[in-house]
């Protein structure tokens, strides 16, 4: 289906829809239309980002197994303890 084809689609369905479905459709194109996360991070984060990337790109990753299980050891290592989340792990509040 063509882009044209798409929104005649859409243009054609959206006279059926009630108000909530409405309201859904706007929040979406809303949300597609407006800047994302990665348009409003300072350039220091989008480079972490980017390398991050390339990173995964070259298959350097941890397999998720791995990951969750050194979560699960530094949690248990502090019982009580709030923790935040950080990009190196996490760290008590």
């Amino acid at each position: 289906m063509t882009r044209t084809e798409a929104l005649a689609v859409i243009q054609a369905a959206l006279p059926s829809l009630d108000d909530q479905h409405v309201d859904v459709m706007l929040a979406m194109v809303k949300s597609w239309s407006g800047s994302s996360v990665f348009d409003v991070l300072p350039e220091g984060e989008k480079a972490k980002i980017d390398r991050a990337l390339d990173r995964l790109d070259r298959g350097e990753s941890v397999p998720s197994d791995t990951v969750f299980a050194n979560l699960a050891a530094k949690l248990k290592a502090a019982p009580g303890q709030s923790v935040f989340l950080t990009s190196r792990g996490p760290e008590p509040v």
